[in-house]
């Protein structure tokens, strides 16, 4: 388990976000612009964020106008949902954020916390 949130490490997190965007803590919010895998995928890297006491913004709005699925502020590190996004687009996205981005696939977070917690084998 993780440390709760510094200040510092607050204060370095939110200036990365553009404020004029909702940077509410701990919510997750949905787009309907999104499959059912990739938001369900987020919810439930969300749901082990919050247990692991790590603070997340959803869909966060970077100030270069990047958005990132997922935003650990303790760690300042972005985390996608990918379905089926080519390694090319990938890599723009790791230049093109203001932060590291870490990849989960869409299916294998779905079938990890799945089988984790006990709801198929």
């Amino acid at each position: 388990m993780k440390k709760k949130l510094t200040w510092q490490q607050a204060k370095e997190a939110e200036s990365f976000l553009d404020h004029k965007f909702n940077t509410q803590e701990n919510v997750v919010k949905i787009s309907k612009a999104n499959t059912f895998r990739h938001e369900l995928s987020k919810y439930l890297l969300s749901w082990e964020a919050l247990h692991n006491d790590e603070t997340f913004v959803t869909e966060a709005i970077f100030k270069n106008g990047k958005r990132a699925d997922l935003f650990i502020k303790n760690d300042c590190v972005a985390r996608e949902v990918v379905c089926s996004e080519t390694q090319k687009s990938k890599d723009k996205k790791r230049k093109e954020y203001p932060v590291d981005v870490v990849f989960f696939e869409a299916d294998n977070v779905i079938n990890i916390m799945l089988k984790q917690h006990g709801i198929i084998k």
